[in-house]
């Protein structure tokens, strides 16, 4: 690695952005490459283009707020290194911790920094989905997968590149680049980072962006790996027959032919996805 481009977007997080610049500013001589800082401003109100613009860094400008992924799709294209860095303005990650990242980045196509603690965890509710949504993330890839959308992480650029036109253009940019490159068996490493508590308020809303990003979960293993996703759509027929064996066997009939139906169309999928891939 001969430098990388640190990506930073930013939707009114002046106060967050101007901790976390500073922290950067602090660490870049610790650093052993040199690191292109790009700032993008996802159409704020408040002052964070200005904030920006008095630190060493390259401000790119949307006039209106396009989303998280859009940002970084236009922060891919002004990046001039093939390694990319992205780390949220919020202050919720440790810039102290970029050197651990680094430290690994020569073993992988990309690293990601795996959250952990009370603030990651979340609230009663946010939990629970947390971890449902990340055994999905490991069955679907075969991976055990700590943290599939972590917004502090270095990876290729030409990772990013080969998939630009699906990556999601919301908050579901990580999740889905995270799905592609397990998926295409990249090399994919994760390591144990802090996380605290934002500055300012979350632009993320939980029940819309689980949808959105069950929704890209969806898409991928039904683009790489139907079958299993169909696996899991005959288990419902398949589980309703059993439980009506006993009382209902014409039922348990039915359910059963259902199922098989699912799984011989997945069967069809398979075919079709290695198809479009080759």
């Amino acid at each position: 690695m001969n430098g990388l481009s640190l990506i930073i977007p930013a939707l009114n997080e002046a106060e967050g952005l101007r901790r976390v610049l500073g922290a950067l500013e602090g660490l870049r001589p610790t650093l052993p490459i040199p690191v292109e800082v790009i700032v993008v401003d996802d159409g704020s109100s408040d002052r964070t283009a200005e904030v920006a613009s008095t630190a060493r860094v390259v401000v790119i400008k949307n006039p209106v707020n396009l989303g998280y992924g859009a940002s970084l799709k236009r922060g891919l294209s002004r990046a001039t290194h093939e390694w990319i860095g992205i780390i949220d303005a919020d202050g919720s990650y440790d810039v102290g911790e970029l050197g651990k990242l680094l430290a690994r980045a020569d073993s992988y196509d990309m690293v990601i920094g795996a959250r952990r603690g009370k603030v990651y965890r979340g609230t009663f509710l946010k939990y629970p989905m947390r971890v449902v949504f990340h055994w999905l993330c490991t069955y679907v890839t075969g991976v055990k997968v700590p943290d599939v959308n972590s917004g502090f992480r270095l990876f290729r650029k030409e990772l990013a590149l080969q998939h630009v036109r699906v990556l999601c253009q919301g908050f579901s940019f990580t999740t889905s680049l995270t799905m592609l490159c397990l998926l295409e068996g990249k090399l994919v490493g994760f390591v144990p980072i802090t996380y605290s508590q934002r500055i300012g308020t979350s632009k993320v809303r939980l029940f819309r962006d689980t949808l959105r990003s069950s929704q890209i979960l969806l898409e991928v293993v039904l683009l790489y790996n139907p079958l299993k996703a169909f696996l899991v759509f005959g288990l419902v027929p398949l589980t309703i027959g059993l439980c009506a064996l006993a009382r209902a066997p014409w039922l348990a009939a039915v359910m059963a032919g259902i199922a098989f139906l699912i799984w011989s169309l997945g069967g069809i999928a398979v075919l079709l996805s290695r198809r479009n891939r080759s």
